[in-house]
C-alpha cells in the first residue's frame, strides 16, 4: 500500500505550478498563467511506437527486387523552424505560425514536459498503471524510444523531471523519494547529468531534502550545453492567473561535466515567493516585488534595473532571444466577475541595458505571456493568452502588436518551442 504522503500530492500535482513548462495530462502540474486543456486518460499501458522491422533477406535472383522505403532524417522536414508545438486537444502538431504550415506529430496523448533537442522531441511518458514514468523520445520516423536509465518508480514516481541540451550533447533528470519516516512530508531529491540516452550518468546529488512540498526540476542547459540551470520547485499550488507573478522560486546552475552546484538566485532572501520570471546564461535574473517593481539583478546579483509599474497586477517578465525584457500589466476587473482574465493585459518591451522607457507592444482583454519557460518563437513574436469570442485561449503577439489566435480556437495550447536549425 503507498503512503498517505503519496495520495495527498498526487491530489496536490493536479493543482500544482508547472514552472518549466509541458503539455497537460492527468498527472503533471497545472499551467497557473493560462487555461489548461482538457485531462487525457491514462492508459494501462505505456504508450510506445515500434520500430519498423527489416524484410528478410532474400537470396540473389535474376529479377530485380523492390527497393526498400528509406526512413525519414528528420521529423516534419517540411516545416519552417522556428515553430510552436501545440496541443490540439488530442494529439500534437507542429505548426508555424507566420507561414501557416502545420505538421501532426505521432506523440502520445499522455506525456507531458515536452522539450525539442535537436530533431528529436523529449518528454515523459506516463504509466499510471503500472506507476512508472520514463524519460522518451519521439525520433525521424516516429519512432518513440524509452531512456531506461531515467525510469521512476515508486510512490511519487510521476515526478518525474528533465532537460535537454540543444544541441542533444547532453541529458539532466530528476527523481523524488519518500523519506523512510512515513510521517516526514519533505521529500528526497536526486538529480543525474548523462548522456541523450540516459548513459555514462554522474549523480549532481542524491536523496537531497529540499523542502516541504519542493522538487528538484532540471530547468534548462545553456546555450553552449556547458551548464546546467535547475530550481527547487514548489509543488501544490494552485490559484486564478493573478494569483501568479513569476516562474522560479530559486535557481541553481552546476557544470554539465559534473562538480558542486551554486545558489543564482533565491526569493526567499529578499522575503519573496515565486517572484523570478526568466534568467539568462549569464546568471541575469528578472523578478517581481511585492510593490510590483520589476527588478533586473546581473550576474552576482548586481541591480542593473527597477522599472515601476501602475496596474492592479504586473507580472511574468520575461527574456527575448535578443535579450530584450517583456512583462505584463493588467487591470483586475472587479465588476465583472465573470470575465476571469487580465481586462485589459498590457505588454510592456525594454531593451537592455533597461534603463529606457518601457515600449507598449500591446493591450487587449486577456493578453498575458504565456507561464511556459521561453515562450518565444523568435525574437520578435511571443506567446500569449488572448481573450477572443468571449473564449480565452492562446495567440501569438508580434513585436509591432499584431495578435494572432492559434486555431482550433480556443483549445490550442503551447506545449513547446521547436528552434530553428543553425
Amino acid at each position: 500500500m503507498k503512503r498517505p504522503l503519496a495520495i495527498l500530492l498526487v491530489l496536490l500535482a493536479v493543482l500544482a505550478l508547472v514552472a518549466c513548462g509541458g503539455a497537460t495530462t492527468a498527472e503533471p502540474d497545472a499551467d497557473p498563467g493560462q487555461p489548461t486543456a482538457a485531462v487525457a486518460t491514462l492508459p494501462a499501458e505505456t504508450p510506445t511506437a515500434g520500430q519498423p522491422t527489416a524484410a528478410p533477406t532474400e537470396a540473389p535472383t535474376a529479377e530485380p527486387t523492390a527497393t526498400a522505403a528509406t526512413t525519414p532524417e528528420a521529423l516534419c522536414p517540411d516545416l519552417p523552424r522556428p515553430a510552436l508545438i501545440i496541443s490540439v486537444g488530442p494529439g500534437f502538431e507542429a505548426h508555424n505560425p507566420l507561414s501557416g504550415e502545420r505538421c501532426p506529430l505521432p506523440l502520445p496523448e499522455t506525456m507531458g514536459y515536452l522539450q525539442p533537442g535537436g530533431d528529436r522531441l523529449y518528454f515523459v511518458a506516463f504509466d499510471s498503471e503500472a506507476s512508472t514514468n520514463v524519460v522518451s523520445r519521439l525520433g525521424p520516423g516516429g519512432a518513440i524510444e524509452p531512456l531506461e536509465p531515467t525510469r521512476a518508480t515508486g510512490d511519487v514516481y510521476y515526478l518525474l523531471r528533465f532537460a535537454v541540451a540543444a544541441d542533444e550533447s547532453r541529458l539532466a533528470w530528476s527523481r523524488m523519494a519518500t523519506q523512510p519516516d512515513a510521517g516526514a512530508m519533505a521529500l528526497q531529491g536526486s538529480l543525474w547529468i548523462g548522456a541523450t540516452d540516459g548513459s555514462a550518468a554522474v549523480p549532481v546529488f542524491e536523496n537531497q531534502l529540499g523542502g516541504e512540498s519542493r522538487i528538484v526540476t532540471p530547468l534548462r542547459f545553456t546555450a553552449d550545453g556547458a551548464t546546467l540551470y535547475f530550481t527547487w520547485e514548489p509543488i501544490g499550488l494552485g490559484g486564478s492567473w493573478n494569483a501568479f507573478n513569476g516562474r522560479y522560486d530559486n535557481l541553481y546552475r552546476v557544470a554539465a561535466a559534473g562538480g558542486a552546484p551554486a545558489k543564482v538566485f533565491d526569493c526567499a532572501d529578499m522575503g519573496l515567493f515565486l517572484c523570478a520570471g526568466d534568467f539568462l546564461d549569464d546568471g541575469t535574473v528578472a523578478y517581481i516585488d511585492t510593490n510590483r517593481v520589476i527588478h533586473v539583478a546581473g550576474p552576482g546579483g548586481a541591480a542593473l534595473a527597477a522599472i515601476p509599474t501602475t496596474a492592479d497586477y504586473a507580472g511574468y517578465p520575461t527574456f527575448s532571444p535578443t535579450g530584450d525584457l517583456y512583462y505584463s500589466e493588467a487591470v483586475i476587473p472587479v465588476n465583472d466577475p465573470g470575465l476571469a482574465v487580465p481586462a485589459p493585459g498590457t505588454v510592456y518591451r525594454l531593451a537592455a541595458p533597461y534603463s529606457g522607457a518601457p515600449a507598449l507592444v500591446a493591450t487587449a482583454d486577456g493578453l498575458l505571456p504565456s507561464a511556459t519557460g521561453r515562450p518565444f518563437l523568435d525574437a520578435d513574436h511571443l506567446v500569449v493568452g488572448y481573450f477572443q469570442n468571449e473564449m480565452w485561449g492562446t495567440a501569438v503577439l508580434g513585436g509591432a502588436g499584431d495578435i494572432t489566435p492559434l486555431e482550433p480556437w480556443p483549445n490550442t495550447t503551447l506545449a513547446a518551442v521547436w528552434p530553428g536549425g543553425e
